[in-house]
């Protein structure tokens, strides 16, 4: 650890400092959090590093300064716990691809599919745009039940599922009782986009797998298009099901395309990190005090006056709570599905740590126009179950045909 990183810590905490990696990345986690942490805990954030500190010397008795970096990260865990705040977590050896994230140059080999496990069951999630599973019509809610031609066990499951995204093999499913064997290639996916459907009802869906994409301005920008490449469709669904947030600039630039005038603010414990996100001419802005900047240009602006309807579930994290609570609270959608993740009160950073390690935190809150706070999590105007059992035994997607009754209601 730089030696004024060590200074600063030892002037807020007083704590003795062990030279020893794993004293390192605790001191690394403990000094930024402590003067960065602007979420909604209600914890002592300032008096956690010295109450783990001496869990931390115990984990490491009798290494003095050998002890690695590796055993202060349960401990660093457990601080983070805490918190109860799941804007703010640890990602140890993670600073290569969460840097490649952000830089919008994310790829990774992959036949495509995202997983739940349901009782050690295993389902599709999600089905990545233009990859291999969905160019063998693999659905969401199609159960997974043996991976090259074994048994899906939950001891062996992940080893084998490593090896079907980098090798490629034979996969067996079930869809509605029956089986369907497909063999998968994985194929390198760089960030997903958005992606267009147009149902035979004339409702249009715009899935939006979250909103990183390849890069700032990416989701905003292909939303924008999809909209006016959708023609003025008979009513909309946006599916922010599984959705894990991005970038605050790109769902308030989405948000935009529904609203006259669209922002997301934030407050911070301190005038310095107080922003506002917001939308207008085509243009999105980061507002700090009086000061205005752009951050990127919307190419086909489209303004969507038609009937909305959101899908959300407990996967919808971050920005797609942010998105859906924007047009519900202006009154120009209704959600369908789940209470959302409960993050929708705070905005995040990523600090880029020692050991190849990054620390996600909480910076500011989220108010509204009112200056109030806005609740964690996101409530449906309908709650319905987001039941990929019932999908994979009935091909009933309840969440999704709520929204489809509701827009062809005159």
């Amino acid at each position: 650890m730089k030696k004024i990183l060590i200074t600063a810590f030892t002037l807020l905490f007083g704590s003795s400092v062990l030279a020893s990696p794993a004293q390192d990345i605790f001191d690394e986690v403990s000094y930024y959090l402590v003067i960065n942490y602007g979420g909604a805990s209600s914890a002592d954030v300032r008096g956690l590093p010295d109450k783990y500190q001496a869990q931390l010397e115990a984990t490491c008795v009798g290494m003095a300064n050998t002890c690695p970096a590796e055993k202060a990260y349960p401990v660093i865990y457990a601080m983070l716990q805490e918190l109860n705040d799941e804007h703010t977590g640890f990602y140890p050896k993670l600073a290569t691809q969460i840097q490649q994230l952000i830089s919008g140059n994310s790829s990774q080999t992959s036949v495509g599919i995202g997983l739940a496990i349901l009782e050690n069951r295993v389902f599709v999630k999600t089905v990545a745009n233009n990859s291999a599973a969905e160019q063998v019509g693999i659905k969401r809610g199609d159960q997974i039940t043996h991976l090259n031609f074994a048994v899906v066990r939950e001891k062996t499951f992940n080893q084998a599922w490593t090896a079907i995204n980098k090798q490629g093999g034979f996969i067996t499913l079930t869809r509605q009782g029956q089986v369907y064997r497909v063999q998968l290639q994985p194929s390198k996916l760089e960030g997903e986009l958005p992606s267009l459907q147009i149902r035979p009802d004339g409702i249009a869906i715009i899935r939006i797998p979250d909103f990183f994409g390849r890069g700032q301005g990416t989701i905003a920008n292909q939303v924008h298009a999809l909209l006016a490449q959708a023609k003025n469709p008979k009513g909309l669904i946006l599916e922010l099901r599984d959705n894990p947030g991005g970038f605050v600039s790109d769902c308030t630039g989405i948000a935009g395309a529904f609203l006259e005038n669209a922002s997301n603010r934030f407050v911070a414990r301190t005038a310095f990190g107080n922003a506002e996100y917001l939308y207008r001419d085509a243009k999105l802005f980061l507002r700090r005090g009086n000061v205005e900047s752009t951050v990127f240009n919307v190419a086909t602006p489209s303004q969507y006056t038609g009937k909305v309807a959101v899908l959300q579930n407990a996967g919808s994290a971050s920005c797609s709570e942010f998105l859906a609570s924007n047009l519900q609270e202006a009154k120009r959608a209704k959600i369908f599905g789940e209470l959302s993740a409960g993050v929708s009160n705070t905005s995040t950073g990523f600090i880029f740590l020692s050991e190849q390690s990054v620390l996600q935190v909480s910076l500011n809150t989220r108010v509204d126009k009112n200056n109030q706070r806005y609740a964690s999590k996101v409530t449906p105007d309908q709650i319905v179950a987001d039941n990929l059992e019932q999908i994979n035994s009935t091909g009933l997607d309840a969440v999704l045909e709520s929204a489809v009754a509701y827009l062809n209601t005159p």
